[in-house]
């Protein structure tokens, strides 16, 4: 194991890059988060769905940074926004009576998911900027 750990070579960033990643969110960002998520899914506890963050989202933008600047200078979500509800479904063709035929799925608040989008594209960002480097 040690020999394994010693001779990996993980890829690292850079002081320049981690400060895009942990920088302050935009507009323009959560836009995208939105306009890239699929609609038809279930929505989280909150009961608002995808659709709903797409047909208001001139209004939600500023009000979504604010609650995401909040949560990064506390370093805290409040317990709502970062509850999911966790249900079992049944694997396909497999005994539904057993526990182990099923999968869980975490259903979350869009809220949770568009910020989680942006951070994900953050590092998509990153990845295929440090993959054109090689």
């Amino acid at each position: 194991m040690e020999l394994f750990v010693n001779h990996i070579q993980v890829p690292s960033i850079n002081a320049k890059e981690k400060s895009v990643i942990e920088g302050n969110i935009t507009v323009e960002e959560i836009n995208i988060a939105i306009l890239q998520m699929a609609p038809g899914k279930s929505p989280g506890m909150d009961g608002l769905p995808q659709e709903f963050y797409s047909k208001f989202q001139h209004k939600l933008t500023t009000l979504l940074l604010a609650h995401y600047s909040e949560v990064f200078l506390t370093g805290a979500f409040s317990t709502f926004s970062n509850t999911a509800s966790i249900i079992l479904l049944p694997k396909k063709d497999k005994d539904p009576l057993i526990c182990g035929s099923k999968r869980p799925l975490s259903i979350l608040n869009c809220d949770i998911k568009i910020l989680s989008k942006v951070l994900a594209n953050r590092l998509v960002s990153l990845i295929k900027a440090q993959n054109a480097q090689k």
